[in-house]
């Protein structure tokens, strides 16, 4: 099993009950997320933030133009952080998927 069914599985359980236990029991909700999304755009880049927590927080850290503190491994590896991870992914999700129905929408259909 790979590090990314893994962080996959515990964000999808964290966010859904607010707990990774019983998380081996789950992989398969792991996989089929994994499988479910486009091999590009906002779900690799946020299961790549999910699988490396630490390379998320030092690439936020830097484009800021800041550095890491001793407390970074604590805190990307802190269940909140990658629930967070998962929270702004599904906001761009959603966000995205909006702006997607609306190119869509003929002008008939679209009174504005």
């Amino acid at each position: 099993m790979s590090g990314a069914v893994e962080a996959v599985t515990k964000a999808i359980l964290f966010a859904d009950c607010g707990s990774t236990e019983g998380w081996e029991d789950n992989v398969s909700l792991g996989k089929a997320a994994i499988e479910a999304m486009p091999q590009e755009g906002w779900a690799v880049a946020a299961l790549r933030d999910v699988a490396d927590p630490m390379g998320k927080l030092r690439r936020d850290a830097e484009a800021q133009g800041r550095h890491l503190s001793g407390e970074a491994y604590r805190i990307a590896n802190s269940p909140w952080f990658i629930r967070s991870i998962a929270v702004d992914a599904l906001s761009a999700a959603s966000v995205s998927g909006a702006q997607s129905a609306d190119a869509q929408t003929t002008p008939s259909e679209n009174p504005s």
